[in-house]
């Protein structure tokens, strides 16, 4: 019974990608982006509490165009977790295969 040759990785990715890494390195990178989203999103809101005390404490007139960024930093993070989370689904999926 002749063996089966173990491909190469970067012959499993062209076969097929779903191959190509397995399902538990796929959890533990969505764990990762997934902590990476969280302290991204959480970092964002204590610096935009730092930010908006600074300004109330000496009674500056607030910037409404800086929270823009903080906006979009924050949705930074909600992207992060989003990404994990489908990662994570994808990583489900292929175990059951």
């Amino acid at each position: 019974m002749p063996e089966k040759k173990k491909k190469s990785l970067s012959e499993r990715i062209f076969s097929d990608p779903r191959e190509a890494i397995s399902p538990e390195i796929l959890k533990i990178m969505s764990l990762f982006t997934g902590v990476i989203g969280l302290l991204h999103i959480i970092t964002t809101i204590y610096a935009l509490w730092r930010f908006l005390s600074f300004y109330a404490e000496h009674g500056i007139v607030f910037p409404w165009v800086s929270i823009l960024s903080y906006l979009s930093s924050i949705g930074v993070g909600v992207a992060l977790l989003l990404v994990a989370l489908f990662m994570w689904i994808e990583a489900l999926r292929l175990s059951m295969d």
